[in-house]
């Protein structure tokens, strides 16, 4: 786990920004009911103008939900940047096996060229931008890497070839699992402060050598703050998961940030604090740029009923996507409620033990409309197959 807390002044409280009513919505939230969304969850509508048609989109398919790739060929003309696969990053030796001399990928077996040529078909503008996951690094080997400027010049070269060998526009850069293994931030720890600057180097320089070489580099992240209680949106003081600095830095590396608003930290136990409020902050934080998309899920998660009624904390979510959502709606004792504080619908069935928590058109049209009082804000979405067909029609 990353241990980075660094306790700052705020440099964002909360400004003024147009409230986004509830009951203004097109999709308010009596109108998603168990009967609307059965009689009409399929009407996907690609050809008719969308809710919101000026919110870039950044859509990541997965290689395993059979719908993410129809959904995004019907949709194409309307997305600006798929990332339709991922790939595992680590170190590659030298012939001797002894000392890492560049990356290597895993994953290349699932580049679907035929995918790529449907979508450009559909939309000549459209980007292909793959993820790049570093997750394959020992903690030695992650931290001699940083260090090393010329094995990352390397190895960020590397990743370029791959990109135009395959005809890519671009990468997303998912350094979360290598940034956990190297960075314990303490300041008053010298070897620490260092290893911090080698990392954050090691990320410019990724992120330059990208765009140095005519591809479009995107860097995806955590949030860099706390949105798990109500103390850390409105205190004039802020507990930090990374330092303002890296943040900046990425904004400043890369053309564009990826920023998940459903993280680690921010996980359903926490989701009464983690709507309108949270999503403001970190759009402020960055200023409101157009280098910024705002990272959503498309699928839900559940909890058993009874422990969530008995407010048991031992329970993990278990992740769910559509087809479960639909099966647990079809039940005849389930219920689907609006949750004025949290802004979501919840779904529960006795018989089914099942408490759930799955986006709605309510809760979506929602969020895109803060994000749509700041033009040029873009929206990232992640399993974007594990979400209803209507999903798609807002935006």
């Amino acid at each position: 786990m990353i241990r980075i807390l660094l306790l700052a002044l705020s440099v964002f409280s909360l400004g003024s920004t147009a409230d986004v009513r509830i009951n203004e919505l097109k999709w308010r939230p009596e109108l998603i009911t168990k009967e609307s969304i059965l009689a009409n969850y399929e009407n996907m509508t690609p050809d008719e103008p969308p809710l919101f048609s000026d919110i870039p989109q950044l859509v990541f398919l997965s290689n395993f939900t059979e719908r993410d790739y129809p959904y995004a060929e019907k949709n194409a003309k309307r997305i600006e940047y798929v990332s339709f696969s991922w790939f595992l990053v680590g170190p590659q030796y030298d012939e001797y096996e002894t000392k890492m001399d560049n990356v290597r990928f895993i994953g290349d077996q699932f580049i679907n060229q035929t995918l790529i040529q449907n979508l450009r078909k559909a939309n000549s503008n459209i980007k292909i931008v793959p993820r790049f996951q570093f997750t394959k690094f020992a903690p030695g080997i992650a931290e001699s890497f940083v260090r090393d400027e010329l094995l990352v010049q390397r190895s960020a070269r590397t990743i370029v070839n791959f990109c135009h060998e395959h005809g890519f526009d671009g990468a997303v850069i998912a350094w979360g699992a290598l940034l956990s293994k190297v960075v314990t931030f303490d300041e008053d720890d010298l070897h620490s402060v260092d290893l911090y600057r080698n990392m954050l180097e090691t990320l410019e320089q990724v992120g330059n050598v990208i765009r140095k070489n005519g591809l479009i580099a995107i860097f995806a992240m955590q949030p860099p703050f706390t949105g798990n209680n109500l103390e850390s949106l409105e205190s004039e003081t802020e507990i930090f998961l990374l330092p303002p600095q890296f943040c900046h830095k990425m904004m400043d590396s890369y053309d564009f940030v990826n920023v998940w608003l459903d993280d680690e930290s921010t996980r359903p136990i926490n989701r009464q604090y983690f709507h309108d409020r949270f999503l403001e902050k970190i759009m402020k934080f960055y200023n409101y740029s157009p280098k910024l998309f705002i990272g959503i899920i498309f699928y839900g998660y559940e909890l058993p009923l009874d422990a969530y009624l008995r407010g048991e904390n031992g329970f993990e979510w278990k992740p769910i996507g559509g087809e479960r959502f639909l099966e647990i709606l079809k039940k005849d004792d389930a219920i689907l409620t609006f949750n004025e504080v949290n802004k979501e619908h919840e779904l529960t069935s006795e018989s089914a033990n099942a408490f759930i928590l799955y986006p709605s058109l309510t809760q979506l049209e929602y969020r895109l409309a803060h994000i749509k009082q700041h033009p040029g804000v873009g929206l990232g979405i992640w399993a974007y197959g594990n979400g209803l067909p209507y999903f798609t029609n807002l935006l």
